[in-house]
């Protein structure tokens, strides 16, 4: 899960650019760090990258919220296959 969460932390600090440090913890979604339209790329990035689909239902702000929901969930989708 730690490399899940490397390669999504890079994806963030390269392509969002936050303008402060971001932790595992940290909120992206309620904390304004990224909008709609960024979580609709990343969410992209995120079946490309690791081979998986995500549905409507997965794609909410408690699944994408934090890197460490985003691990959770991308870890979740890789081992359900």
């Amino acid at each position: 899960m730690e490399d899940i969460k490397k390669i999504i932390r890079k994806y963030i600090l390269e392509n969002l650019k936050p303008d402060y440090p971001i932790k595992d913890d940290t909120y992206l979604v309620s904390s304004r760090i990224i909008d709609e339209m960024q979580t609709l790329t990343m969410v992209g990035f995120l079946e490309d990258r690791f081979n998986i689909v995500l549905e409507l239902h997965d794609v909410s702000q408690d699944n994408l919220n934090t890197i460490n929901n985003i691990a959770a969930l991308v870890y979740s989708k890789m081992n359900s296959n």
